[in-house]
């Protein structure tokens, strides 16, 4: 197991959360578009706003991006142990999506944030090593 499997892991991190704040961004641009609601009034008005929904450009790319994290991610589980790179890919979509929401979307950090992170670090190098 060499270190660039674990900066594949890193890469599908970052993809991971562009993909997510992708979808948050346009998820947000949809229901503004729509009057903050989507009209299910019938079956095919459901059918109409999920496809409206889905293909909406910034939806859709965040689509390829979540999909390109998961494959760069199954590229690292053939070297490393589920056990190992499953945590350290959760942790730092953790600590990366607490960065991206508080430069991006004004979100607040507050001191049980950066705590919590702490934990999640610890905890991450405890089960990766031991």
């Amino acid at each position: 197991m060499a270190l660039y499997h674990f900066f594949i892991i890193i890469i599908a991190s970052i993809i991971h959360v562009i993909g997510e704040t992708l979808y948050k961004s346009g998820s947000e641009e949809f229901f503004l578009q729509n009057n903050s609601s989507v009209s299910i009034k019938s079956v095919n008005g459901l059918i109409t706003n999920i496809f409206n929904f889905i293909f909406k450009k910034i939806i859709f790319l965040s689509i390829m991006f979540s999909i390109l994290a998961k494959l760069l991610f199954a590229i690292s589980l053939m070297v490393i142990n589920l056990s190992v790179a499953s945590p350290i890919y959760l942790s730092l979509i953790s600590i990366f999506s607490l960065v991206i929401g508080y430069i991006k979307f004004s979100e607040q950090i507050n001191f049980m944030k950066i705590i919590g992170l702490f934990a999640i670090v610890i905890g991450t190098i405890l089960v990766s090593v031991y």
